[in-house]
Order: structure tokens, then C-alpha cells, then sequence
């Protein structure tokens, strides 16, 4: 006690007991008893338990209060030098500082990790959007080239094709209005009916031969409906009040030969005549 006594208002005595308290004769018993404790001593006894667990929680805590630990522990008994928020380890401020310190740097440091992936994720939004608008500006462009192709031949095929590759295109609608025409379209329909006839070369020959036996110049009998023909051949129709589209279906085709028979043995009673 002389030695604690040299360390007033910073010396600590802690006493751990069992709790048991055995009259050992007349004047004695077990246990520490309460100790006279000099001037600015302080006392602190407790089960073994709730001393270490005073010695690890509070006496090695800077600036942790023995006082309100104490007060607060139905186990701890304390006596002897006791003020207000009295600590064993003083609380150093540079160290706290220091903490402090340490603390606003990994907050900082923490802080600036976030702001650096907040800007590489705005980057790659930026980067993904990027590639996003070339892909479309390159898309409408490809849109645009296969249009113009399509619009250039101006046939059932390309505007197919258009559709094929663009169906949601920017020109899909009006890619189908027009196949819808050109489909629809009445020469056109006449054309294909011609070519279901499957007309050999000999005959149409001889419808060549009729046109030119009735004053239509077909300019040639080879076989070949070429312009000179196509011409001959609406000439006629014309003439007969029927459409006027050049492509002979087999009722016209009938209808000219018996007229070309007509006209030849018109011709014939002429020669005789």
C-alpha cells in the first residue's frame, strides 16, 4: 500500500475473490475484507470474472470511466479515491487526433474509390451508348443503301429483298405498299398471264404473221416479241377497244388468228377476183 500511496490519484488496487466469506476463529475470516486506502488510492474488488472483465473493458481503455463502470456493475465493489469520470489510462489527444486523422484519411481515401467507380461506370454508360448510336447511325445507313437499291430496280424482287432483310425497316411500309402495286398492277398481271401460255418460238411467229397480215408492222417474224411486236400488239388491241397493255392472253390470241384467217381469204378471193 506504501508503494500506491506514492501514486496518488493514479494508483488502482484490484482485489478478484470467490465470494465466500468463512469465519477462520474468533477475529478472522476468509476473503479481502475492506482495506484502509491511502489518500488517492483506489480500491476495487469482484469476482475473478467481473475484474478481468474490468481490467480488459475499462482500466485498458483510455479515458473509459471507472467510476460510471463501477456504479454500473452490481458486482464491483469500489471504495477509496472515486471522483466523477475517474480513468486509469488518461486520454492522450495528440493519439486521439492522430485516430482521427487516420479515420478522415480512410474516409477520404473510401470516398475518392467511390468517385473513381462512379467514373469509370459513367464512362462505360457512356461508351455503351456510344456504341449503341453507332450501331444505329451504321444501321440506318445499311437501311438506306439496301432502299435505294430496291427503289432503283423497282421490282417485286427488290423490294423483297428490302423486307427480307429489313421487316421493321424504315422503309418497310412503303416497301410494301409498292410490291403491293406492283403485284396488283394490271400490265403486270396481263405479262404473267402471257407467260403461262409458254408461247414457243413458232408461235408466236405466227401471231407476228397475223399482226403483219392485218397492217400491224411487227418489224420482223423471228419469233421474238421485241419492241416492234409489243408495239403491233397494242396497235391491235387499241383497235379491237380491248386494254391496251401488249401481252396476249389466249382469248386474243384466238380472236387475232380468226381475223388473220379472214383477212387471207379476203386477200385470196381478191387474187382471184
Amino acid at each position: 500500500m506504501a508503494m500506491l500511496a506514492e501514486l496518488p490519484r493514479r494508483a488502482i488496487l484490484v482485489l478478484a475473490h470467490d465470494g465466500t466469506r468463512d469465519r477462520m476463529g474468533r477475529y478472522l475470516s476468509s476473503g479481502p475484507g475492506e482495506i484502509e486506502a491511502p489518500q488517492g488510492v483506489t480500491v476495487i474488488s469482484g469476482s475473478p470474472d467481473k475484474v478481468s472483465s474490468l481490467l480488459r473493458d475499462t482500466l485498458a481503455v483510455p479515458g473509459a470511466s471507472i467510476t460510471a463502470r463501477v456504479r454500473s456493475d452490481n458486482g464491483l465493489r469500489a471504495y477509496g479515491f472515486l471522483p466523477e469520470d475517474h480513468s486509469f489510462l488518461s486520454f492522450d489527444g495528440r493519439a486521439a487526433a492522430l485516430r482521427r486523422e487516420r479515420a478522415e484519411a480512410v474516409a477520404r481515401e473510401l470516398r475518392r474509390q467511390e468517385e473513381l467507380r462512379d467514373q469509370q461506370s459513367d464512362l462505360r454508360e457512356r461508351e455503351r451508348q456510344a456504341a449503341e448510336q453507332l450501331r444505329r447511325e451504321q444501321g440506318r445507313a445499311a437501311d438506306e443503301r439496301q432502299w435505294g437499291t430496291a427503289v432503283a430496280r423497282n421490282t417485286e424482287d427488290s423490294y423483297r429483298a428490302y423486307l427480307s432483310e429489313y421487316p421493321n425497316g424504315l422503309h418497310a411500309d412503303t416497301a410494301r405498299d409498292r410490291l403491293a402495286d406492283i403485284r396488283n398492277d394490271p400490265d403486270r398481271i396481263a405479262k404473267l398471264a402471257e407467260e403461262r401460255l409458254e408461247l414457243t418460238r413458232d408461235q408466236r411467229r405466227e401471231i407476228q404473221r397475223n399482226l403483219s397480215l392485218l397492217d400491224y408492222n411487227t418489224r420482223g417474224i423471228d419469233g421474238i416479241f421485241g419492241p416492234g411486236t409489243r408495239s403491233a400488239v397494242t396497235a391491235w388491241q387499241k383497235a379491237q377497244g380491248l386494254r391496251a397493255n401488249g401481252y396476249l392472253d389466249r382469248g386474243q390470241i384466238d380472236r387475232l388468228d380468226d381475223m388473220a384467217a379472214r383477212r387471207a381469204a379476203e386477200l385470196e378471193e381478191q387474187a382471184k377476183a
